[in-house]
């Protein structure tokens, strides 16, 4: 096909069109929710180099694991750092551990989410390897009922699947056996098959509190210059009963993600790990670029080169674009129905009138929408043009997060408005 009779513009001159011969399509449905669990109450302790990210304590981990339900992401993957740290990694594979706490919590609190384990003994050994260490030496085989004790205890504990990243020799089929034998025949198992040893991996491993002591993981991690290697990987744990197969890193091994993707038959998942996140963070906090556009250009990348599902932390920001990406319904000429948005935010006013519900309960309401809801539905709204936002109701005004959704409506171009009806404002208020 050559010009002037293929003219491949004309596909591309409105967003219609553009829309309607994307190839790839990026969907919320695919992302997935990296979170560390800390030990303790209302921790909260931010990770310098990941932007937005923390170490989280169980009730935290609640809550954010409930925004990232609420913007439509079906799973979350828990890295667990505990208090003690020995040389087997006992913390990893006990009932009582941070993950096995974790987890309960979440399938308790939390309906209609995948919470998926992360297997592995780095957070938890005092040297930082993934294994049993003797002689200055990680031991494959020792480490593999370890292993298999650990993706267990998480399993009993309610998680939903396990993904084994230690990268020793058949580790999937130690685990697939446990699980088994235990009666937990129909719990997946996502192989972190193809992981390599990545200089990426740097601010994860400030998060997890996970750095070797001594020497390096080169000895059990893959060489970043083989490809072929990788599909000897990814094909002996297929052979073990690997039910989704990961490929780490992602942008820098797009080519691997393709090859995996063509050979095998299994859903492909790509982590887009830490060094990737912070580096769109960084470039994007100096003005070098657009964080948000490169943050949905790389994720179409890892799509585009073969991957189902995607492990990254950009996964509540990319499903808010993703949310208000979506074409708005618009009027029969053309234009945005929306002119104005009455909000009511009332939940527990300090004046309790007969006629108002705000005095029946100091919790949420049902179906009411968390900040993080709100800001997504913010997003949409600005999306119909520019209507006029009245937050109303009779304590908006002693509400820090009603403050934060309104910043944000203003950030978006929206004219918000706040309408207290008769907040009663204390001393202390004040």
């Amino acid at each position: 096909m050559l010009f002037p009779d293929y003219r491949p513009r004309r596909l591309r001159q409105n967003e219609i069109f553009r829309r309607m011969v994307r190839e790839t399509r990026l969907s919320i449905d695919d992302l997935i929710l990296p979170l560390f669990a800390v030990v303790g109450k209302g921790v909260k302790d931010p990770i310098p180099s990941m932007p937005g990210h923390h170490q989280l304590s169980t009730d935290n981990i609640i809550k954010e694991a409930k925004a990232a339900r609420d913007l439509g992401i079906p799973a979350v993957m828990l890295f667990g750092i505990p208090d003690k740290k020995d040389a087997l990694g006992r913390s990893a594979y006990a009932k009582s551990g941070i993950v096995q706490k974790t987890v309960k919590a979440l399938k308790d609190k939390v309906k209609d989410l995948v919470v998926i384990t992360d297997v592995c003994l780095c957070e938890y050994t005092d040297h930082g390897h993934c294994g049993v260490v003797e002689d200055g030496i990680v031991k494959n085989d020792a480490t593999l009922d370890l292993l298999a004790h650990t993706a267990l205890s998480h399993v009993q504990a309610g998680a939903d699947m396990v993904a084994p990243s230690d990268m020793m020799d058949g580790r999937v089929a130690e685990i697939r056996v446990a699980l088994d034998d235990n009666g937990f025949e129909s719990t997946p198992i996502m192989s972190y098959a193809a992981k390599y040893c990545s200089a990426f991996y740097y601010p994860f491993r400030e998060a997890a509190e996970s750095a070797p002591k001594f020497g390096d993981r080169r000895t059990y991690q893959m060489d970043p210059a083989n490809s072929l290697e990788a599909i000897r990987e990814v094909a002996m744990d297929v052979e073990e009963g690997a039910d989704i197969v990961m490929v780490k890193p992602a942008l820098a091994y797009l080519d691997v993600i393709c090859r995996v993707r063509e050979e095998f038959d299994l859903p492909v998942a790509a982590y887009n790990v830490s060094g990737e996140f912070a580096m769109i963070k960084a470039a994007d906090k100096l003005g070098w670029l657009d964080g948000k556009q490169v943050m949905m250009e790389s994720l179409v990348a890892i799509k585009r080169a073969g991957a189902d599902l995607i492990v990254t932390y950009f996964a509540k920001e990319a499903a808010r674009e993703l949310r208000t990406s979506t074409p708005q319904p618009q009027d029969g000429n053309g234009a945005p129905n929306l002119r104005l948005v009455a909000w009511e935010v009332t939940r527990n006013c300090n004046l309790s009138c007969i006629h108002c519900r705000a005095s029946a309960t100091k919790g949420p309401y049902l179906n009411e929408l968390n900040t993080d809801a709100s800001l997504v539905l913010l997003d949409q709204i600005s999306e119909t043009g520019k209507p006029v936002v009245i937050l109303t109701g009779g304590e908006p005004l002693l509400r820090p997060d009603i403050f934060e959704i309104a910043r944000y409506g203003n950030q978006k171009g929206l004219r918000m408005v706040m309408a207290p009806n008769g907040t009663l404002i204390t001393e202390a208020a004040a």
